[in-house]
């Protein structure tokens, strides 16, 4: 018990030695005091060395009792601030021999957030519509390679058109007659958009041909497209007769609409 007390005074003693030393070393680099404590500054690095060798020696119960003692704030920061500048130092592990593994350090804090197993990936669904690595869309070849759905198109118009006029369940007459109606309202709006690619298309092709004269390109405005294709489209229907129909259409639903603008509303009393 006695030799027990005697060794952590000592170990006190040598906690306090080693404190001075390190307030010591840390005034002297300073640097206008580095001339005039030169001296001191060697001795401070001989004594630190010194107490570290003797503190690796000792055991870790007396250790613990001497923090106690001194304080663990204190302890702590003695020790490990000189612990750090150890650890910082950076050392190249090299291997002998370029099939050997690579040695790593002990020292290196290990990521909480490391992966020890892999976990597979989740396979992501590819849709070539909208993935780089297919290409980019090209809607005259994606139009040319699907034309024959067309004709699959006008088949099961047919088929559901005879089936809508066979059949007696007004429900089923209903669905019949919406799915007629969504399908000629895409054909309509594929066909314009068919004769709008035509006609930049062909206004193109005739620029082309002016640039090689010589002369400058005229570039076709959104306002203008819209003129060209209804001019295009009241030719073709004076061309199958069916301009007097159409127009007789419009005037019925321009009236309709002027008569509902023009009623007289009710007062509310």
């Amino acid at each position: 018990m006695m030799s027990f007390m005697s060794s952590s005074l000592g170990l006190l003693n040598l906690l306090n030695s080693f404190l001075k030393a390190s307030t010591s070393s840390s005034i002297s680099l300073r640097p206008r005091f580095w001339i005039r404590h030169t001296h001191s500054f060697k001795m401070a690095d001989d004594t630190e060395a010194d107490i570290r060798q003797e503190i690796s020696n000792i055991p870790l119960g007396q250790l613990q009792d001497l923090r106690q003692k001194v304080g663990t704030k204190k302890f702590d920061n003695t020790f490990q601030k000189h612990l750090r500048v150890q650890d910082n130092d950076n050392k190249d592990f090299k291997r002998t021999s370029k099939n050997r593994p690579r040695e790593m350090s002990s020292k290196k804090h290990v990521s909480r957030f490391k992966q020890v197993i892999q976990v597979p990936k989740k396979e992501k669904r590819m849709d070539p519509r909208f993935d780089e690595r297919c290409g980019h869309l090209n809607l005259d070849l994606f139009s040319k390679s699907f034309s024959f759905l067309e004709d699959v198109k006008k088949q099961e118009r047919a088929q559901m058109e005879t089936e809508a006029r066979k059949t007696k369940d007004p429900l089923k007459k209903k669905k019949l007659e919406t799915c007629l109606q969504k399908m000629e309202s895409r054909d309509k709006s594929r066909q314009k958009e068919k004769e709008k690619k035509d006609l930049e298309r062909q206004h193109k092709k005739v620029e082309r041909k002016l640039a090689k004269e010589g002369k400058k390109p005229f570039f076709l405005s959104k306002a203008l497209q819209r003129k060209a294709l209804l001019v295009k489209r009241y030719k073709e229907l004076k061309e199958s007769g069916q301009l007097e129909r159409v127009l007789r259409k419009r005037r019925k639903r321009s009236t309709a609409k002027e008569r509902k603008r023009m009623l007289p509303r009710r007062s509310v009393t």
